[in-house]
């Protein structure tokens, strides 16, 4: 397994424990009233299920750069989002929601599996 195939492991494995993590938030906060479990983040943890397995099922096509900058470029999206909200809390000097940092993780690991096929090209 090279370098840029456990880039792609270690997002699949991160975004499905946080879409779990995610899920399960949604489900507890919302037991009184199931209708609202959309709105508690369950859509996004069930997102996140969905686009970790999908990491995890392309490992075998990590060289076709096609799929490399689809579903590596999602999860650096939602990593960089997640980092926009990381700045914008510490500048109204709040503390970040540990969940959110680790979402921010994906944007610097995704980035570096782009940076890797670059340099594999």
């Amino acid at each position: 397994m090279n370098r840029l195939q456990r880039v792609f492991l270690i997002c699949g494995i991160i975004e499905i424990l946080l879409g779990a993590i995610a899920i399960y938030s949604a489900y507890i906060n919302t037991r009184g009233n199931p209708e609202d479990f959309d709105e508690a983040g369950g859509t996004w943890g069930q997102m996140m299920v969905f686009l970790g397995g999908l990491t995890l099922f392309s490992i075998p096509a990590y060289d076709s750069k096609f799929v490399v900058f689809v579903i590596l470029g999602t999860a650096g999206f939602i990593g960089g989002m997640a980092t926009y909200f990381i700045i914008q809390e510490l500048f109204m000097g709040r503390i970040p929601d540990p969940f959110v940092i680790a979402h921010s993780l994906l944007f610097f690991i995704s980035l570096y599996g782009i940076l890797l096929s670059f340099r594999k090209a």
